[in-house]
């Protein structure tokens, strides 16, 4: 062998030991970053389609809570209504059976408390009409009449009692707990950071 070239066998060596492990050292550096940046754009995927799932499902709920609540309004209005006309119903039992049917087909659109005062609003137009029903009797004496004009007077008092309810039944709700929980959930998900693989 020949001195040129062990020198540049030498060279070669000496150049393969200090540039060779830098390039792959550098190679494999951007191969891993590679692998980060697609697990990055990944988990970005994810978390985007969920943002979205979360805004849909929002939305969905705000549209379900804006028809109800437009129906409860409805509901409510109509409530008022049939009581008031209950007020005036007297003997009239049409009147007082056309507020159970409306009652039937539209009660769950109500309150709680809104829908307890008109079946109690109900069952005192009816108690009502029959203390007036008897104080027209003839066989009913004079002194009975008086007690039985008061006792239906008394009802009338009791339907006039159930408007209130029925108003203050309109205001909307506030979010419910488990709505505040999702939030909540939600809020605390979007502020972790997501976790890296290197």
């Amino acid at each position: 062998m020949t001195l040129v070239s062990m020198l540049a066998g030498a060279a070669i060596l000496l150049l393969a030991r200090e540039f060779f492990p830098g390039y792959f050292r550098k190679k494999g550096e951007n191969l891993a970053t590679k692998e980060d940046i697609a697990e990055i754009t990944k988990r970005q995927e994810e978390i985007k389609h969920k943002f979205n799932e979360i805004i849909e499902a929002s939305k969905q709920r705000h549209s379900l809570r804006t028809l109800v609540a437009e129906k409860r309004m409805a509901a409510h209005q109509h409530a008022f209504k049939h009581v008031k006309g209950l007020l005036s119903a007297r003997e009239n039992k049409a009147i007082i059976e056309g507020c159970k049917a409306w009652m039937d087909e539209n009660c769950l659109y109500l309150t709680l408390e809104a829908r307890r005062a008109v079946w109690r609003a109900i069952g005192d137009a009816e108690s009502r009409a029959l203390f007036l029903a008897e104080a027209q009797m003839e066989a009913t004496a004079n002194p009975q009449r008086i007690e039985l004009h008061d006792l239906a007077t008394e009802k009338w008092n009791a339907i006039m009692a159930a408007l209130p309810t029925i108003v203050t039944g309109v205001e909307l709700p506030p979010l419910g707990d488990e709505e505040l929980a999702a939030i909540r959930t939600d809020a605390v998900a979007k502020e972790a950071p997501p976790a890296i693989h290197s």
